[in-house]
């Protein structure tokens, strides 16, 4: 698929069932419209992409689509007003952990965040980086992550993780955290490619 800055990126199968979950979510709650916070990477551009693509097909409509710029760590537009003229409350934010902590420091600080809006991360964040007041007022975030599949009784293709761990093993022996270490994230990536 072509994005605005003409490169064409892969979409991990993660990223589609991501998607989907968040699609589900919104039928289920008959959502009909939200504004999609993106990180100006592959990553995000990919989200971005797939919600956009599964929510027009559902009648979703995308209202606003914002880039969050992982360099600068800040809007290249005025964050604040567009979220308060939008005509959705649902936001979803589809960045990495620290661009995640500086959007919600950002929608904190600008009272975005509480019974006027339904936040949605793709990202799980610590509560610890925020302050007591702060963790008050993010009651009532939403975040859909993945669940490892063996978690859920759904197979996972342990042949193809431990010939992984054997090659990573012999070429990298320093560096093998132990398998009880490794990111379920980290897993779902492997066993998607």
């Amino acid at each position: 698929s072509t994005i605005d800055n003409g490169a064409s990126y892969r979409v991990v199968s993660l990223d589609e069932n991501t998607a989907l979950s968040i699609t589900i979510l919104c039928e289920q709650y008959k959502w009909k419209s939200c504004i999609i916070i993106y990180q100006n990477d592959e990553y995000g551009y990919n989200g971005m992409k797939f919600l956009t693509q599964k929510f027009s097909t559902m009648n979703i409509k995308t209202l606003e689509k914002i880039k969050f710029d992982i360099k600068q760590q800040n809007f290249q537009i005025d964050f604040k007003n567009t979220l308060r003229d939008s005509s959705s409350r649902i936001v979803i934010v589809w960045t990495n952990e620290k661009s995640t902590i500086t959007i919600l420091e950002k929608a904190l600080e600008d009272n975005l965040i509480g019974p006027y809006f339904v936040w949605i991360l793709t990202t799980t964040v610590a509560l610890y980086y925020f302050n007591q007041r702060q963790n008050k007022e993010l009651i009532g975030i939403l975040t859909v992550e993945p669940v490892k599949g063996d978690f859920i009784d759904v197979p996972i293709n342990t042949t193809l993780l431990n010939e992984a761990y054997k090659i990573w093993k012999y070429y990298e022996p320093d560096t093998v955290p132990g398998e009880a270490n490794v990111s379920s994230y980290g897993l779902f990536t492997f066993d998607a490619t």
